[in-house]
């Protein structure tokens, strides 16, 4: 065996071992809090929510400008991406509780105490309302302004994954293997469709087709209409992050470090390769070019239709989850404190600040 792969097997081994862990805590364990950071942002701030702040960046600088909660509490952790609008920082918390602060004054305008599961997915803003996953399995969907809840939909297991909103519909992946379609105004099922394996990451949505990666080392391509199966095709490890689409293909990576890009109508293999770690994030896409991000901490800039590399370069901790661009910057997070959120420019690797969590 290769040294190469030793590593590989190495690190899936590890992967492995996090998720365990991880579901011990969700399943109601004397576990702690361990995870990765999550981020999101808005025109020019980042948000990262980690261990016991969520904490609000300048994207150009680098410099923090204010987090929450002012002083720590032992009680309270976040690893879910929060999510935001105009005036407002809707936050998951570890503690199953989601809190709704006001960006200006820092003050807590209400809190949803309704959930009996650590908050570990991405929240979504869609209109007047707030998509709150949980890992009890239900997801909680709240009145923007006052956080009451308006409707709820129970899954089988755990949610980890960032619901998907369309004009009428959201789709939802769990644990227990489901994808669901339900309708956005009553949380109704429209239909369900069973896969065989866990899922972990939000559905992607092109034209009439859902692509979903599983635990059972494939990706799926479902009709929207009534969740039949289209197409599948098989990868060598599990598949982690979302799907990314860019001119009819499909770009994905597994935990054992390959990435590869299919044909969008029937899942053909249009090429692969071995990068060099396990990939957890999403393949992330601006203009032609497409970033696989490894659990080594490299960053891979190819271009998406022809394959050809455009740079690559490693930062300073390993890489779970997926980034976010700003202007012509690549916003990643690590799991180092010492450079816990790292911006890239998009165009040649180099490094623009690093943010160190103290």
């Amino acid at each position: 065996m290769t040294t190469k792969r030793k590593q590989l097997n190495l690190m899936l081994i590890l992967g492995s071992l996090s998720l365990t862990i991880l579901l011990s805590g969700c399943s109601g364990s004397a576990f702690g809090a361990s995870s990765w950071p999550g981020i999101s942002a808005d025109d020019s701030v980042v948000y990262l929510a980690f261990n016991q702040s969520i904490v609000a960046i300048n994207t150009e600088t680098g410099v923090e400008r204010w987090r929450f909660p002012n002083e720590p509490e032992r009680s309270q952790s976040f690893f879910s991406p929060p999510a935001v609008s105009e005036d407002l920082l809707i936050a998951g918390g570890y503690n199953n509780v989601v809190y709704a602060v006001n960006t200006t004054n820092h003050n807590v305008e209400w809190r949803f105490e309704g959930a009996s599961g650590h908050i570990i997915g991405g929240l979504v803003l869609f209109e007047e309302h707030v998509f709150v996953p949980s890992a009890d399995g239900s997801l909680y969907v709240l009145d923007l302004a006052n956080g009451s809840l308006v409707w709820e939909f129970e899954a089988k297991q755990a949610i980890w994954s960032k619901p998907l909103i369309t004009e009428d519909r959201v789709y939802i992946t769990s644990l227990d293997h489901f994808v669901y379609a339900l309708a956005l105004d009553s949380g109704d099922l429209i239909w369900e469709r069973e896969l065989s394996a866990a899922i972990t990451d939000t559905p992607t949505l092109t034209d009439d087709l859902l692509l979903v990666g599983t635990f059972g080392n494939r990706v799926v391509a479902l009709n929207t209409d009534n969740g039949s199966e289209v197409w599948s095709f098989n990868t060598e490890g599990w598949v982690w992050g979302s799907p990314t689409v860019y001119h009819d293909q499909v770009y994905f990576g597994d935990v054992k470090g390959n990435v590869y890009a299919v044909t969008l109508l029937r899942g053909e293999q249009q090429w692969a390769d071995t990068l060099d770690g396990p990939i957890t994030a999403s393949p992330f896409l601006s203009d032609d070019t497409i970033y696989f991000l490894t659990q080594s901490g490299t960053i891979y800039a190819r271009d998406a239709i022809e394959n050809k590399p455009k740079w690559q370069v490693t930062v300073g901790g390993p890489i779970y989850s997926s980034p976010v661009i700003q202007d012509n910057a690549l916003i990643i997070a690590t799991i180092n404190p010492e450079s816990l959120l790292v911006a890239i420019n998009k165009d040649s690797g180099s490094q623009i600040w690093t943010f160190k969590y103290e």
